[in-house]
């Protein structure tokens, strides 16, 4: 297979393994550039610090959080939500802080299984506290996240 550094591969062999991935500086199929900490994109942190409840979230999903957040803190709650638009390489000196200053870390996700928010864990070795999942391949409303958000709170013996 011919392939351009640098170029997205569909699909690669490389001492017989099939690799999908990026192809390396040096030609290889499957090694991806290196990619230093300056290079990363920090994730977008938007709320009152030491907040009540923080919101993760990736991708699609944050003007949904962002919007139910703002919601909340108008409200009177102390809510923050945390988005991240790169999720590889993670960085956790970018964001440790705020899920440390958190009452309580909730991911929101596009998924039954949380797995951003298990690679946040394993990543940064912070747990996420709760998460909240959307499986049905619809997109992630405000009005989804509130109903979750209370189903998990009477679930939990709490109120919101």
């Amino acid at each position: 297979l011919g392939h351009v550094p640098g170029e997205a591969a569909a699909l690669g062999i490389h001492e017989g393994r099939v690799l999908r991935g990026q192809v390396g500086a040096d030609d290889r199929p499957g090694v991806a550039p290196v990619v230093g900490p300056e290079q990363v994109v920090a994730p977008e942190y938007a709320g009152p610090s030491q907040p009540k409840v923080l919101l993760v979230c990736w991708g699609s999903s944050k003007a949904a959080v962002f919007e139910v957040v703002e919601m909340m803190n108008h409200a009177g709650e102390t809510w923050a939500a945390l988005a991240f638009s790169q999720v590889w390489p993670l960085v956790p000196e970018q964001f440790c802080h705020w899920l440390q200053e958190a009452g309580e870390v909730i991911s929101v996700e596009g998924n039954a299984e949380g797995q951003f928010g298990r690679l946040i864990q394993q990543e940064a070795g912070l747990t996420i506290d709760r998460h909240l999942g959307r499986y049905d391949g619809l997109p992630i409303t405000p009005d989804f996240i509130i109903r979750q958000f209370d189903k998990l709170q009477e679930a939990a013996g709490r109120g919101r």
